[in-house]
């Protein structure tokens, strides 16, 4: 995916990362937010990137050591989609746009083509998964970034404290 995402920047293509620029909403309890950010990992939807409809084309287009996934708008969803339940975090129009028509394409609490239950069952065509139930959302929003950060940060003072403990010995 690195290699792919400079491939575009040098070919000015924009493109957005999905989990930037989404927030969970205020509707949604602590292990909803974990069900829905594990599922859209294990879809795939997560790290993928936002790239404006006239350059679908172009960026399709298979390139030697390059790989990604892309979210283009589809049909809405009938019903609760993710639109309901999510949050733009986007200040221009023509963004905020694509975003919708990404998120009302993928339902929430149904059974459409492309779906995800609050319990964090997903299907995508007739592929259907679950989730562990044992992840911590930590990249979708900047609340849950800023949160993993600081999980990190503890994580490495504590490898730190224990590789001078052994350091000392």
């Amino acid at each position: 995916m690195v290699r792919n995402r400079e491939r575009l920047k040098k070919a000015g293509i924009p493109y957005q990362e999905f989990y930037k620029v989404i927030e969970f909403g205020a509707g949604l309890d602590d292990e909803a937010c974990d069900h829905l950010e594990e599922a859209l990992l294990k879809m795939g939807i997560l790290d993928a990137i936002v790239v404006e409809e006239q350059y679908k084309e172009q960026v399709l287009v298979p390139v030697k050591g390059c790989e990604d996934r892309y979210l283009f708008a589809g049909k809405p969803a009938e019903g609760k989609s993710l639109l309901d339940v999510l949050e733009l975090n986007v200040n221009d129009i023509f963004s905020n746009q694509r975003l919708t028509g990404i998120l009302s394409n993928i339902s929430y609490g149904g059974e459409e083509i492309v779906s995800i239950t609050s319990g964090g069952t997903y299907h995508m065509g007739v592929l259907t998964g679950t989730v562990t139930g044992e992840y911590q959302a930590g990249y979708l929003g900047v609340k849950a970034r800023e949160r993993n950060r600081l999980v990190k940060i503890e994580e490495c003072k504590k490898r730190i404290a224990e590789i001078e403990e052994n350091i000392a010995l």
